[in-house]
């Protein structure tokens, strides 16, 4: 994740032309329009070297090249989080994930589909045969299958279900040394990936449990049947990353705590003091809340007690000008948020919100968990390519 600072991150002019010689079979292509995140906050560099691989084989020989030569990657899905950890910075390659979008049903009750599928693009998929997504996110069409694992995602069916780590049965990763691994959920890596926002490789596909819509006897399961990418993007309409075009120019942001249930009322007044505190920060939106349940497994970067507990959270629209004049309040909401944060002893969505890079890591999590982290890091990815800035880590 990146070390930004308070206030826009400036974009740096790189020559990131070199790199298409070096990735020439993976039908690299040079853009010149910086990436920003969700929040249009950060940006990434105003160069880019950028492919989008159509198979998991052609993943494996990017990274493969990308680890002999000593290029950093940067992965994204569908950027959707505020903190800039998909954004490339000066001298990375840009590994977007989009055209791995096809669909297997292998295994009853499952569903195989690649990192790079819409979430409910993939739900909508399923719909026909009458089969749903235990957890899918609220709000709008924003992750992608990879981007909500690997920010650890949770919506309304967490209530019974629990989070998106609870219903992932399988993940394919490519790691740094650029070999890939099906990692099942009672793999004791298994559970690092959600929250992980990548760092530990690139999610490549998964095995998602399914449930049926209505009656189970109803639901026909079409084993055998494949979808590929063009085949999915026919059938279903990938949707649009972001706000509906009404709501298209505001800026939003959300700030979630994690906490146990016994203590959401208390969340809910602090929520309601910082409210007062910011008021003209925000064009506050009604405030969410979700029950994530705990079923058998626990993501220690997301919510590092193997217990049940809930997503209370203050959201809403922040209007700055042209030139993004007017953050400091933004930035003054997120240092009483954090401070809440810690003081109370509460936990957050620091994946996806505005905090991202090693102080910001430092300051949040547990030592213990900062080193298991450190210690898979070196061991999926030795040469630290993947997704670097999340962590402190040494020079190459």
């Amino acid at each position: 994740m990146p070390g930004h600072g308070r206030g826009r991150a400036s974009p740096t002019r790189r020559d990131a032309r070199p790199l298409v010689d070096l990735f020439a079979s993976a039908g690299p292509r040079v853009t010149t329009e910086p990436l920003t995140d969700f929040a249009g906050i950060q940006h990434g560099a105003d160069e880019c070297c950028v492919v989008a691989p159509t198979s998991v084989d052609q993943v494996c020989d990017i990274v493969r090249t990308a680890r002999e030569e000593n290029v950093s990657l940067r992965v994204r899905g569908r950027g959707h989080s505020l903190n800039g950890s998909s954004l490339p910075r000066p001298h990375e390659l840009l590994v977007l994930t989009d055209r791995l979008a096809g669909v297997r049903f292998e295994a009853q009750d499952t569903v195989t589909a690649g990192a790079g599928l819409c979430l409910w693009t993939l739900r909508d998929v399923l719909r026909p045969y009458g089969w749903t997504l235990p957890v899918v996110n609220d709000g709008y069409a924003g992750p992608s299958l990879g981007g909500f694992i690997c920010a650890g995602g949770f919506g309304e069916g967490s209530a019974c279900y629990g989070g998106f780590w609870e219903n992932v049965a399988e993940i394919a990763v490519v790691f740094g040394t650029g070999q890939m691994a099906r990692i099942r959920r009672d793999h004791p890596l298994f559970p690092w990936f959600f929250g992980g926002l990548g760092q530990l490789g690139i999610v490549v596909e998964a095995t998602l449990d399914m449930i049926p819509t209505g009656d189970p006897a109803a639901a026909a399961y079409p084993r055998g049947l494949v979808l590929d990418a063009d085949t999915v993007c026919e059938q279903a309409f990938m949707r649009v990353n972001g706000p509906p075009p009404e709501e298209g120019g505001r800026r939003l942001r959300w700030f979630t705590l994690f906490v146990p249930p016994s203590r959401t009322d208390e969340a809910r007044r602090h929520l309601d003091r910082l409210e007062v505190r910011h008021a003209r920060t925000f064009r506050y939106r009604e405030r969410y809340l979700y029950p994530i349940r705990h079923r058998a497994l626990a993501a220690p970067l997301v919510y590092p007690d193997a217990t049940s507990f809930a997503a209370i959270g203050s959201w809403g629209f922040h209007d700055v000008g042209p030139d993004d004049e007017g953050l400091a309040p933004l930035y003054d909401f997120e240092n009483d948020f954090m401070r809440v944060t810690l003081t109370q002893g509460y936990a957050r969505y620091i994946q996806s919100e505005l905090p991202g890079g090693p102080e910001a890591y430092q300051r949040y999590f547990r030592p213990d968990i900062l080193a298991t982290l450190r210690e898979l890091k070196q061991c999926c990815d030795p040469g630290w390519i993947i997704n670097p800035g999340g962590l402190p880590w040494p020079g190459r």
